[in-house]
């Protein structure tokens, strides 16, 4: 029927990873699938994650380093997030809040591929509420059991102001357990800022962010970054425009 929203990766095997939205039972629940390069369905009709009248939107999963696979969703005003086995036996499962109690929304899930990990996996979160509610940007690494690894609250990466309505920023692993975060804001006034993650949870550009470019009178939207794993070089890519969004270009910032 409708689906909605989903969530793809690849596992270490180089099977499909799924996650989708399902409504072939009671109402609409979180399923997962695992298909074989050749096709096969390798978990049935699916692992159903949930048993809810709740809502739950915005599915993501990521093969993880052992073999396994990490499922994160939004329920309600949380994220859950469930570990799978490679044969699909659910092994933990979390509930995430964010700082203060704060509601939030899953945004990006990604497993952690620093060399040596075992499991990790990195998922960054929106605040959630009402429609003027101050749309703020989190972060949280859970290792192989499911423990949160950086603080008892996700780390905060934005929260001088608000991202842009309906904006659910995707984020890079930077291949040493860490990530690279980029995002755009309504206030201040739409522009875009990125952040690095390192490992341990410290902050490459401290709190809020780099904003990107320093010209006033310019918006900023749409950014894109990546890592140079070599150096730890930077990149991002945005649309830029004027202040009265008659014109429009791409611009980048190492």
């Amino acid at each position: 029927s409708s689906t909605q929203d989903y969530g793809a990766s690849i596992d270490v095997t180089g099977a499909s990873l799924l996650a989708f939205r399902d409504d072939r039972g009671s109402g609409e629940q979180i399923t997962a699938q695992r298909i074989s390069p050749k096709g096969a369905l390798l978990w049935g009709d699916g692992v159903v994650l949930t048993a809810t009248s709740e809502f739950v939107a915005s599915p993501r999963i990521a093969g993880v380093s052992d073999g396994g696979a990490v499922v994160a969703w939004s329920q309600g005003s949380t994220v859950r997030l469930a570990k799978l086995s490679a044969a699909g036996e659910v092994q933990w499962e979390r509930t995430v809040t964010g700082p203060g109690g704060n509601g939030v929304t899953v945004a990006d899930l990604q497993a952690s591929d620093a060399p040596g990990a075992t499991g990790e996996v990195v998922l960054s979160m929106v605040r959630f509420g009402g429609f003027t509610t101050p749309r703020h940007l989190y972060a949280q690494k859970f290792d192989v059991d499911g423990e949160p690894l950086w603080g008892a609250d996700p780390l905060t990466i934005f929260d001088a102001g608000s991202l842009q309505f309906g904006n659910f920023p995707p984020f890079v692993a930077d291949g040493e357990g860490g990530a690279v975060l980029a995002w755009y804001s309504s206030s201040p006034s739409l522009q875009s800022f990125v952040q690095r993650v390192f490992a341990d949870g410290s902050l490459l550009f401290g709190a809020d962010g780099q904003a990107v470019a320093e010209v006033a009178g310019q918006i900023r939207t749409a950014p894109s970054a990546t890592i140079d794993r070599s150096t730890g070089d930077i990149y991002c890519f945005w649309t830029e425009a004027n202040s009265t969004q008659s014109q429009f270009g791409v611009r980048g910032q190492r």
